[in-house]
């Protein structure tokens, strides 16, 4: 049973505040999920809180939690002491163990305001929504997982040699802005179900992009290149997402 809200007070017969749970979903074309390295579904579950505090205006307020992978790369090139004492070069690359990607966890609050369309009254019907996304990302990977197979020409020799780079863990502080075109319907006079297309930009990650070559490293700023490599990945995470959720008219 579907209804329309009506009245000249702020609010659906007379509840003012909506809780729910929504998920923001699109297809990871560029980029691994947590879970592979193939083209998977990239999703972030919210927990929202809405209050209507015009007749065509909801204040937002949510937390959100995205879990993904990253293709972490990192090389290092540098020079050693062989048990000679000859000076030689070696290339250390990333060989994790785990067949899973590296992951990129981020825990977001987000804030922001929706506004109904004409003819319409919050929380009825389509509208647009403005949101600032603060994220907090972290980025894990293996340590110790850095192998160079290296020549000795003095001494025709091949090593394996095995090396700990960074800390293993990275976490940073980052927002996105998002804009969300959608519908809400009211069902049975208690259930809110929202539906819609969202897209966002992450400007740190844009300059990122423009900044960064990430293909070949030569410094062993690793945490520089996780900073880098994790807001890309925010960047492709936030531009594109449907958005389907339910809420609860509370009072």
């Amino acid at each position: 049973m579907l209804h329309s809200a009506n009245g000249q007070t702020p609010g659906y017969m007379g509840k003012h505040l909506t809780i729910g749970y929504s998920n923001n979903f699109f297809p990871a074309l560029i980029g691994p999920t947590a879970k592979s390295q193939d083209v998977g579904i990239n999703a972030t579950h919210s927990f929202n809180l809405e209050y209507t505090i015009k007749n065509r205006t909801n204040l937002c307020v949510s937390y959100q939690r995205l879990k993904t992978g990253v293709d972490f790369n990192y090389e290092l090139s540098e020079e050693y002491v062989d048990q000679y004492g000859s000076y030689e070069n070696a290339l250390y690359r990333y060989r994790p163990k785990s067949r899973l990607p590296s992951q990129l966890i981020s825990n977001n609050i987000c804030l922001g305001l929706k506004f109904f369309n004409s003819g319409a009254l919050a929380p009825v019907g389509k509208y647009r929504k403005f949101e600032l996304v603060l994220l907090f990302p972290k980025l894990t990977y293996e340590s110790n997982a850095f192998v160079a197979e290296t020549y000795s020409y003095n001494y025709d020799t091949t090593y394996t040699l095995k090396k700990n780079i960074g800390t293993g863990e990275y976490s940073f502080k980052s927002f996105a802005l998002t804009y969300t075109f959608g519908r809400q319907r009211v069902l049975f006079d208690r259930i809110v179900l929202d539906y819609g297309f969202q897209l966002g930009v992450h400007p740190i990650g844009m300059l990122s992009y423009i900044n960064s070559d990430l293909e070949f490293t030569t410094s062993s700023n690793v945490g520089s290149y996780s900073r880098a490599l994790t807001n890309q990945r925010l960047l492709r995470y936030e531009s594109f997402n449907f958005h389907i959720g339910l809420g609860l008219l509370a009072f």
